[in-house]
């Protein structure tokens, strides 16, 4: 096997990771706001798992539910149809409790482009953009559907 590592090694290995319990130390904020910036950056896997955790640690909050299962819708696993259905319905109830809520219009968009009913996803993204009007993900699907209206 591989020689044992000198203890300096070891001990500068744990000073990068932290104490263990370093990894909950993040609120259910923290958490949210870090998946939120892996889901920008197409991080899916570390987004899924940070969006879970902070619906896990704030389970009333309809937001953080909203984000994490879109987060794991993006991964591709799992019962896809059954999955549509719970984002539809927390994206629409979502979308009618907080007006503002750009993102809820987004996965609405997302929902309808993925099942080519180009239609509701223009309707749902051009909400979603006029909410949030520098939002990239929108903004790159927007483009894609008025290239796809041009054929």
């Amino acid at each position: 096997g591989a020689p044992p590592r000198p203890a300096s090694s070891q001990q500068a290995i744990t000073a990068q990771k932290g104490p263990p319990s370093q990894h909950d130390a993040l609120s259910a904020r923290g958490h949210f706001d870090r998946g939120k910036a892996h889901l920008v950056a197409g991080r899916i896997a570390p987004a899924s798992h940070d969006l879970a955790r902070a619906h896990e640690l704030e389970p009333s909050d309809a937001n953080y539910l909203l984000h994490a299962r879109f987060a794991h819708y993006l991964q591709g696993v799992g019962d896809r149809a059954a999955l549509e259905k719970e984002l539809l319905q927390l994206a629409t109830a979502r979308a009618k409790e907080a007006e503002g809520d750009a993102f809820a219009f987004h996965v609405l968009g997302r929902l309808a482009f993925d099942q080519g009913d180009d239609d509701r996803a223009r309707k749902a993204f051009g909400r979603a953009e006029r909410l949030a009007p520098n939002d990239v993900e929108t903004l790159r699907y927007q483009r894609i559907l008025a290239s796809r209206a041009k054929k």
